[in-house]
């Protein structure tokens, strides 16, 4: 089970009360969204949460070290509001995140991507980020204890999948080769999402990613 006290105490965050199973069991009908494991852990941990750099034992507060993990209560309208905006529902989207700029980063709930983290933006496409709830936390954490002028903003965090590295998992190359064969049943925005995806989920050297690419 997850222990999320040291991603607390290194954001400088007091966690809220948890949220209980009969509350979470109650979102999940709602919304109709099935929460990972991870993801359920962490509501169970606080239901929501501000960091936003003042209560850190480190130096590095500015203002971009902002960002709300949000409670149930403001998921709800969330998941709703991009519903009617027509922001893909394939994934199963769960908004975790505000940085005040209706860009959320969202834990997936569907498919091949359940417990990835997509950023969502409402002026551009999605970009797959990290590969669980845990390495995005842990980007959170560094993003705060990070010092000087380099240091990466909450609202753009860098991610996972943004650098040219060579180095894929077994289960990151099974998950895009699943996703690319997705995205031949799909239109519009969840197909170019689809490739999109699985591109940063293969190598730059595999010929999957190359012809992916070509699809674009």
């Amino acid at each position: 089970m997850d222990d999320f006290r040291a991603f607390f105490h290194t954001v400088g965050a007091a966690p809220n009360p948890g949220a209980t199973a009969v509350e979470l069991d109650a979102f999940e009908a709602r919304t109709g969204l099935s929460l990972p494991a991870q993801l359920r852990t962490f509501y169970m941990s606080t239901n929501g949460l501000t960091i936003d750099g003042n209560g850190s034992r480190y130096v590095s507060v500015r203002p971009a070290a902002w960002m709300e993990i949000l409670p149930l209560a403001k998921v709800v309208p969330y998941v709703e509001g991009m519903r009617q905006y027509g922001i893909p529902q394939v994934w199963g989207y769960f908004p975790f995140t505000d940085c005040n700029d209706s860009n959320p980063y969202c834990v997936c709930c569907n498919g091949p991507l359940r417990n990835r983290i997509v950023h969502v933006f409402h002026d551009d496409v999605a970009q797959l980020m990290f590969w669980e709830l845990r390495r995005f936390l842990d980007a959170v954490a560094t993003a705060v204890v990070s010092r000087g002028q380099d240091h990466p903003r909450l609202d753009r965090l860098p991610g996972e999948y943004t650098s040219d590295r060579e180095d894929r998992t077994e289960d990151e190359v099974r998950t895009g080769l699943e996703l690319l064969k997705l995205a031949d049943g799909f239109t519009d925005v969840e197909h170019d999402d689809a490739l999109r995806f699985a591109i940063a989920l293969l190598s730059e050297g595999r010929e999957a990613a190359r012809a992916a690419k070509l699809k674009l």
